[in-house]
C-alpha cells in the first residue's frame, strides 16, 4: 500500500510541477505578445507585475560604495519587484531583437528609472539603475544625465549617459567658509546593452 501510495504522491507532484511550468512558459509568451502590441501601436501601455522581479546590475568602483548600498536598501536580495513600476509605453522602449527588449522602467512612487532587458520569451533579464536622488539636509546624491534630463540616449554610442554626483552644503557658513555647494564626489559613464 505505501508504495501504490508513493508512487500516487510523486506522479501528482510531477504533474503539478508540470502544469505550473507549462502555466509560465503560457504566460511569458502571452507577455510576449503583448509586448509586440505595444511596439506597433495597438495598445498603450504594458503592465510589468505579472513578471515578478528583474536582478539588479551595479559598478563595482571606488567611491560608489554609499550609492550601491542605498541602492540595495529597496533590492535587499539584488533583485527589484516589478510591482513598484508603472506601466511601460511605447516611448519605454529602447530596443528589440530576436533575443531581447531593452526597456526603461519609471518607478511608480519616485524618481528612480531603470535600463532593463527582458529575453523575448518575456523573463526578465537585469535592470541597471540610470537614475535616482536621494539625500538628506546636508548632502545629497545624485544619479541623472542633468538635474531637467533624467535620462539620455546617446545614438553615436548606442549608450545611455549619465553622471553621479554627490554634494553638500557647509553646515554653518564662516568667513573662512562661506555657504557653497562643494562637489565631493562626479563621475561621467556610459552604460550599453550587448547580447550578455
Amino acid at each position: 500500500m505505501k508504495g501504490a501510495f508513493h508512487e500516487t504522491f510523486l506522479t501528482l507532484m510531477l504533474v503539478h510541477v508540470a502544469s505550473v511550468a507549462c502555466a509560465q512558459e503560457v504566460h511569458s509568451l502571452d507577455f510576449a505578445s503583448r509586448m509586440h502590441s505595444l511596439f506597433h501601436g495597438r495598445i498603450d501601455s504594458l503592465s510589468l507585475t505579472e513578471l515578478g522581479k528583474i536582478q539588479t546590475v551595479q559598478f563595482d568602483r571606488d567611491g560608489w560604495q554609499g550609492f550601491n548600498e542605498h541602492e540595495m536598501k529597496d533590492a535587499p536580495d539584488g533583485q527589484v519587484s516589478l510591482d513598484l513600476m508603472r506601466p511601460i509605453v511605447q516611448d519605454d522602449i529602447v530596443g528589440m531583437n530576436d533575443h531581447h527588449w531593452v526597456v526603461l522602467l519609471h518607478e511608480k512612487q519616485g524618481a528612480k528609472v531603470y535600463l532593463a532587458t527582458i529575453s523575448s520569451r518575456g523573463v526578465p533579464m537585469e535592470g541597471f539603475l540610470l537614475h535616482d536622488r536621494f539625500g538628506y539636509l546636508y548632502e545629497k546624491t545624485f544619479r541623472s544625465y542633468s538635474f531637467d534630463h533624467p535620462v539620455h540616449f546617446n545614438p553615436a554610442e548606442q549608450a545611455f549617459e549619465f553622471f553621479q554626483l554627490t554634494y553638500g552644503y557647509e553646515r554653518i557658513p564662516t568667513l573662512e567658509s562661506p555657504t557653497q555647494d562643494p562637489i565631493y564626489h562626479q563621475s561621467f559613464h556610459r552604460v550599453g546593452v550587448d547580447e550578455r
